[in-house]
């Protein structure tokens, strides 16, 4: 946690140097693990060519501010390599990553963490939430939110200034949605806002629930995007039955056995007598 603390106050160093120079950058960051624990960044950014070389050297300098003399720091601290469209893309680069930290999905084996990556990914996932380091950020372009709270509206909507821009979300465009709200330079400065609203709820520690987003705003239009709200609710006579059905994954492993499938038959059977 520590670590991961001092990585973070290096990058809002750097991007403060970065905003000030005038250097457009955008992109993923993702953080990991090495054998000891400690986390390491990997980052895929974009810029102008010409800006290229001034971004590194930013990074590399306040990454370099502290101990630069130590043993190994000036090639070890500060990786920069340039993207080879031989080699890979970069979507192929940071899917990669982002697999390797979920659920290691189609990556094989994990050199780095030596074995499957399935098995290397669950050591990562405890890693990441008993520290709580957030393991993923999106690096400028507009904030990632509104384009989630776009998609959640499915119906045409009558303001033609959300919907030109919420019909390329809908459809999963999201070039169209960015360059739509004013291009990557314009980054969290665009017309649409989150609306937020206190719900007046209290919290477990008997605390206000601070504000939460509610829907979107562009001018003096508001539109609603969580309209319902869900909660688990057991009931004590079928609690023992279905949670014995519940998935522990959050990807579907079930095969065609006929015998789970005859238990699943039987179960919803019984769930038709208590009803």
């Amino acid at each position: 946690a520590d670590a991961m603390k001092l990585l973070n106050q290096n990058w809002r160093r750097a991007r403060a140097a970065l905003h000030h120079k005038g250097i457009l950058y955008y992109g993923m960051r993702v953080a990991e693990p090495h054998h000891d624990g400690t986390p390491h960044f990997h980052a895929l950014l974009f810029c102008d060519p010409h800006d290229s070389d001034n971004l590194a050297e930013i990074i590399r300098h306040y990454w370099l501010q502290d101990d630069a003399d130590e043993y190994g720091a000036n090639s070890h601290r500060v990786k920069v390599k340039t993207l080879s469209l031989d080699t890979g893309s970069a979507v192929g680069y940071i899917a990669k990553y982002i697999a390797k930290n979920i659920d290691g999905f189609n990556v094989g084996e994990d050199f780095e963490g030596e074995g499957d990556a399935i098995a290397t990914s669950e050591r990562v996932e405890a890693w990441a939430s008993t520290h709580r380091i957030r393991q993923f950020q999106q690096l400028g372009g507009p904030i990632i939110t509104l384009w989630r709270e776009l998609r959640r509206l499915r119906m045409t909507v009558t303001n033609p200034a959300i919907e030109n821009i919420r019909s390329v979300a809908c459809i999963g465009d999201y070039s169209a949605f960015v360059n739509r709200l004013g291009g990557i330079a314009l980054g969290r400065k665009v017309a649409m806002r989150l609306w937020k609203q206190r719900t007046g709820e209290i919290t477990q520690y008997e605390e206000v629930r601070g504000p939460e987003v509610v829907g979107i705003q562009a001018g003096a239009t508001r539109l609603y995007t969580r309209d319902r709200k869900y909660s688990v609710k057991w009931n004590s006579i079928l609690s023992t039955i279905v949670r014995s059905f519940l998935p522990w994954t959050r990807g579907n492993n079930c095969t065609a056995c006929p015998e789970k499938w005859s238990s699943r038959r039987e179960l919803r059977g019984r769930l038709q007598v208590y009803q």
